[in-house]
């Protein structure tokens, strides 16, 4: 039974650990983030800080990175990635290639559900990551079966964490306010503390419990079971109040991926670029400020009144059409000035907008939108031109995108691949129990590749991932090129030493090509298809040169019979002459 004492005191010293962070997540929900303005206040019943920001720039430009991201690493589960052999294409069989195949269609159509919450829970970790620095992507199985993996996102607001030896994340503690009815249908009447209980049964269903999600590795757990509670990291759901556990679990990996966007090696807290922006968005948020009411008070300046003039409870009626009765003994008797004056302001306030513009630029800067959404279609570029382009994108995106697909799409990948591989989603094993029953059933069952369950009995993943995204196509565009620059150097040498070419794997560098470019490895036919071609080529080759032979041989033989002939009728002209 886990030590809940030792839990919640584990729990206060991570959020101590992320106090100090506080007051930077506060400020930058309230410039950037106004959905989450009230960072650090879990409840505060006053309207929305509104009136305390004046500009959105900084808010269209954490929203514009987080969507151009999100398009860039995953456009759509179908052309974003692929689960490939980990071995080389050559050692493979078709039976490898049917089962990937296999794999490459069921995850895909899997996260495309509306149910798997998949786009939505993406894009919000990285709007997270973009302004906080550090957001999570959560995993989870399902019981339903025609929704079997769902995922979501959680913000630093409610999430705790803490690092491994190799700066990993492997400790995540989630605090999350429930409501009772809630707590109730997630863990069973049964699991409840008996406050929660009595609040079910006397109706209060709205009444909202804390809860803490512990998810760790397990210390102590023994490797041979196969029991929830001897995976290799433990989940433990407890009420915070009343100390009880609600639901005790496992995982076989860690079902919340925690990602940051930039991080320093002594932090646990990500970075991002809102927080190096921070500056310049208050500046122009105050500068927009002083300029809108520079504007109103020159639209409806201020106004001097003679203190003899002052109407009713010290106030003077202002607007169009509106009669202002004056004393006509007043200052015009004395100063002969008017008994009400404007006082003129500054006649035009736009000595700010080119201040505010080059603030706006550097707040865009920050959030790299020009190299995230190239959008440049006002001049015509050559090929050259627009490599050049990408190769300038890539140098400055490029850390950022391999963090996000290596650190967040990756590990989420391989959680849903190990979901859907243990509910039999992608085949069964042959000659198994399942494989019996389904053909006695009728049903042709699909079959998991016997390579690969040979790499899992050794502890090895049997796969690796393939991205075939926009953004993984553009870290590898210099290998392309390279890729490119020795084929037609090549071809050039093979003008003045035809043997050359016979350096070059063309297999490979077909493959290596389809793989560089992001095009889907079902464009290729597998290395058995591939023999079976050629084999079948040269035997219809051999074929017809044996035919040709045939006729060859037949002509000449024509040629002999026909030779033969005149010399036989010469002959027997001969003899009678």
């Amino acid at each position: 039974m886990p030590d809940v004492d030792k839990l919640i005191a584990r729990n206060t010293q991570m959020k101590n650990m992320k106090t100090p962070w506080l007051p930077l997540y506060q400020a930058l929900a309230m410039y950037v983030f106004l959905r989450k303005q009230y960072f650090t206040i879990d409840y505060l019943k006053t309207p929305f800080m509104l009136n305390f920001v004046f500009d959105s720039t900084a808010i269209h430009a954490a929203h514009m990175m987080a969507a151009s991201l999100v398009g860039q690493i995953l456009p759509n589960p179908f052309e974003s990635f692929e689960f490939v052999p980990e071995i080389a294409s050559t050692e493979l069989t078709d039976e490898d290639y049917d089962f990937f195949q296999t794999v490459n269609e069921v995850i895909p159509s899997v996260m495309s559900l509306p149910e798997a919450n998949t786009m939505p829970s993406l894009y919000e970790t990285i709007l997270d990551m973009g302004v906080f620095g550090i957001g999570s992507w959560c995993v989870d199985e399902t019981d339903d079966y025609a929704a079997p993996v769902r995922f979501s996102s959680s913000d630093a607001k409610v999430m705790s964490v803490d690092e491994n030896q190799y700066g990993q994340v492997d400790t995540v503690y989630l605090e999350k306010m429930m409501r009772v009815v809630q707590i109730v249908e997630k863990y069973g009447y049964d699991n409840c503390s008996q406050v929660v209980q009595k609040k079910y049964m006397d109706k209060e269903f709205d009444t909202e419990i804390k809860v803490l999600q512990v998810i760790e590795p397990r210390r102590e757990r023994d490797p041979m079971m196969l029991g929830a509670l001897d995976m290799p990291y433990a989940s433990i759901h407890i009420e915070l109040d009343q100390r009880h556990i609600l639901l005790e679990s496992g995982y076989n990996e860690l079902p919340v991926i925690v990602a940051r966007f930039w991080k320093n090696s002594n932090e646990i807290q990500g970075r991002s670029p809102a927080m190096d922006a921070l500056p310049d968005i208050r500046a122009v948020n105050k500068l927009v400020e002083i300029f809108e009411r520079a504007g109103e008070m020159g639209l409806d300046p201020p106004r001097m009144i003679s203190s003899e003039d002052v109407l009713g409870a010290g106030k003077t009626p202002w607007g169009p059409g509106v009669e202002i009765p004056v004393h006509t003994n007043s200052r015009l008797g004395t100063d002969r000035r008017p008994p009400i004056e404007i006082i003129q302001t500054m006649d035009n306030p736009s000595w700010a907008t080119q201040r505010i513009s080059d603030l706006r630029d550097n707040i865009r800067e920050y959030f790299m939108i020009d190299y995230l959404t190239d959008l440049n279609n006002k001049s015509r570029q050559t090929l050259g031109e627009a490599d050049i382009r990408n190769e300038k994108g890539m140098y400055i995106t490029g850390s950022v995108l391999n963090r996000v697909l290596v650190e967040l799409l990756g590990p989420a990948l391989d959680r849903a691949f190990n979901i859907l591989l243990a509910k039999g989603f992608f085949g069964v094993i042959r000659g198994s129990v399942q494989d019996a029953r389904l053909q006695a059933m009728g049903i042709q069952p699909k079959y998991i590749s016997s390579r690969f369950i040979q790499s899992r009995i050794r502890g090895a993943r049997g796969y690796r991932l393939n991205f075939i995204s926009p953004a993984a196509r553009l870290m590898k565009l210099e290998e392309a090129k390279g890729l490119q620059d020795l084929l037609t150097f090549a071809t050039a040498l093979a003008q003045i030493k035809p043997d050359s070419l016979d350096v070059l794997n063309a297999d490979e560098m077909l493959r290596g090509r389809q793989r560089l470019n992001g095009a889907s490895q079902k464009m290729l036919n597998t290395p058995d298809q591939v023999q079976q071609i050629r084999q079948a080529r040269a035997q219809q080759q051999a074929q017809q040169q044996q035919q040709q032979q045939q006729l060859t041989q037949a002509h000449a033989l024509k040629l002999m019979g026909a030779g033969a002939k005149d010399l036989a009728n010469a002959g027997t002209t001969g003899f009678a002459a």
